[in-house]
């Protein structure tokens, strides 16, 4: 069976709606790495203040219909995507997020990607050189 939850605050309007076949495994991903959409509620509310319900349960087939139901249903929902009711649908959904973010990220990390290989260039080359000085010391010893 697939759950249909919803997370919202305490203390305001916005509420996050989603599915999961294990709602322990899930409530403990949201609170651990939340995701883009849920973190807007855990940081603007923190999770204490949140509060996390199943709202219904369904069959596997159904899933996405159901979740997208309640997206609808539910006033004030920070859901970004829609629901989907295929596999197919989700697959190609994931392949355009995974695209878009990439980019997002790959600009917004720019110089920090810069910085680490510099870094992690100097300590490689720092490694490589010892190992390579380390080697002629053996080779000149044994020649001795």
């Amino acid at each position: 069976m697939i759950s249909i939850y919803m997370m919202c605050s305490k203390m305001g309007p916005k509420t996050y709606v989603g599915s999961t076949s294990d709602v322990v495994k899930r409530r403990r991903h949201h609170k651990s790495k939340p995701e883009c959409t849920s973190r807007i509620l855990v940081e603007e509310y923190g999770w204490d203040n949140i509060i996390f319900t199943v709202l219904e349960e369904c069959t596997a087939e159904r899933r996405w219909e159901c979740e997208q139901y309640w997206i609808d249903f539910v006033p004030n929902t920070v859901n970004v995507k829609k629901a989907f009711l295929t596999e197919e649908e989700y697959k190609e959904y994931q392949k355009a997020y995974r695209k878009v973010h990439y980019k997002i990220y790959y600009e917004a990390n720019k110089d920090a990607r810069k910085e680490y290989r510099k870094v992690y260039e100097r300590t490689h080359r720092e490694k490589i050189n010892a190992q390579a000085k380390a080697r002629r010391e053996a080779k000149k010893n044994k020649d001795i």
